[in-house]
């Protein structure tokens, strides 16, 4: 798992600013929009415990966030963003429903 501090991007994240990022990605990047909506839905659960609402809200924050390891401006510069939300997901497989799935897939 990245070695990363969430609380340090979870500034950056905002309802707003996430669905614009989302909107913002090129269709090529489906699979980084499927796994950040995803978080999202876990996010909204009233059933996810906070510490792990914390480390999904500081992923989305990342990946919002104009300031990361690598630019996204730069080729390839998505992937970093991609690792960071991949792994806050695994950490909330056990919290993660079919009907999210089908939400964060439309």
């Amino acid at each position: 798992m990245i070695n990363f501090h969430y609380q340090a991007y979870a500034k950056h994240f905002s309802n707003r600013a996430f669905w614009k990022k989302v909107k913002s990605l090129p269709g090529t990047f489906r699979d980084l929009i499927y796994y950040a909506k995803l978080l999202w839905y876990v996010m909204q659960e009233p059933g996810v415990p906070v510490a792990m609402k914390a480390a999904a809200v500081g992923a989305l924050g990342y990946l919002i966030s104009p300031v990361d390891m690598v630019p996204d401006v730069l080729p390839g510069g998505l992937v970093d963003d991609l690792a960071v939300v991949m792994s806050v997901l695994k950490m909330l497989d056990a919290y993660i429903t079919p009907d999210m799935r089908r939400r964060a897939r439309e």
